[in-house]
């Protein structure tokens, strides 16, 4: 995991910095993640919801970044994306509450948005 760390992408010499990046275990001290090294890109949103959503999302896509995830602190959901096109992701889906999210390169592994949130979650009448 690299949290904040530049990766390159191959459109204009881009070299953006996602919050967080899951990458091939390798030596990096000599270059960047390019997208085949990438496994899931994680951007943790707020005022840049509309930014991570739109431009950088269209960007990743471009890129061939696989798995995108935007967790949404504003709704308290995860947006992820999926099967980038260089017109954007044909995949997107809002998931929140007890909703499991799965990263693409391990499935078995499960993240419920509920669980960046604990205790906000709403009680169903008895």
């Amino acid at each position: 995991m690299r949290v904040q760390s530049a990766i390159r992408l191959p459109q204009g010499q881009s070299e953006p910095e996602p919050d967080l990046v899951w990458v091939v275990e390798r030596d990096y001290s000599h270059g960047k993640p390019t997208p085949r090294d990438i496994l899931l890109v994680i951007e943790v949103a707020d005022s840049s919801l509309d930014h991570d959503l739109g431009e950088k999302a269209a960007l990743y896509a471009a890129a061939g970044i696989q798995d995108y995830w935007v967790v949404d602190l504003i709704d308290r959901r995860i947006v992820v994306h999926h099967d980038p096109a260089p017109e954007g992701y044909r995949d997107v889906r809002g998931c929140s509450g007890e909703d499991e999210v799965r990263p693409l390169a391990h499935p078995g592994g499960v993240l419920r948005p509920s669980s960046l949130w604990p205790g906000t979650l709403q009680k169903s009448p008895s």
